[in-house]
This record gives structure tokens, C-alpha cells and sequence, in this order.
């Protein structure tokens, strides 16, 4: 059964796979996958940056533009891509707020 993601439009991107919550950076797959989106919810109050790389670690081929915010006051919003983009090494997600949030990430692995 395939994890429904609606991003802007409307569109739904269809992933096998979606990660546990986690409310800090960190690594949410290990190796070749494809990146569907990422799902981050907020405190509704203090705004999330969030930046999701091609790696194991922050640093090299960003899998969504630099420094996307996802507005406090939203609760809850994401990125998405269909069809999902591939990553090489894995994924690693970083986050950044004065707040708390979670996120998590739409995959496949394969």
C-alpha cells in the first residue's frame, strides 16, 4: 500500500515508505533511495528551516532548496516531489527552529 502525500496543487506523490517522527537533524535513510518529500510539523508558532541533503551527514547535493521555511503559524507543510527524486548515499534531513517541530520523510528504497 502506498503512502499518499498531497502537496501544493493538490497532486499526490505516491512513496512505499515513510520514516518515523523525529524532532532533531539526523539521517532518515541509509543508501540509495528515492526522495518522495518531507512532511514537518510545527509548534505553530516559530517558523522551521529545514534543508535535506543527498548523504549520511549535512553537507553535499541538497534534495530541496537551500533553506526552505515552513511558516510556524502553518502547523503543518511539506515539500514533494512525483516523480520522487533519486539519492545516492541516503538522506539526511536538517532542521532548524527556536521552537520544536518533527518531520518526516517519503521514500522507496530500491
Amino acid at each position: 500500500m502506498a503512502v499518499m502525500f498531497f502537496r501544493t496543487g493538490g497532486k499526490p506523490v505516491n512513496v512505499q515508505h515513510i520514516t518515523e517522527p523525529q524532532s532533531s537533524s539526523g539521517v532518515a535513510v541509509n543508501g540509495k533511495c528515492a526522495f518522495g518529500g518531507i512532511i514537518v510539523k510545527t509548534d505553530g508558532v516559530n517558523d522551521v528551516t529545514v534543508n535535506v541533503y543527498d548523504n549520511i551527514t549535512n553537507s553535499g547535493k541538497k534534495l530541496i532548496p537551500d533553506d526552505v521555511v515552513i511558516k510556524g503559524s502553518l502547523g503543518i507543510d511539506g515539500v514533494g516531489y512525483d516523480p520522487p527524486v533519486y539519492a545516492e548515499k541516503g538522506i539526511y534531513v536538517e532542521v532548524v527552529t527556536t521552537g520544536t517541530c518533527s518531520w518526516q520523510v517519503l521514500y522507496d528504497k530500491g
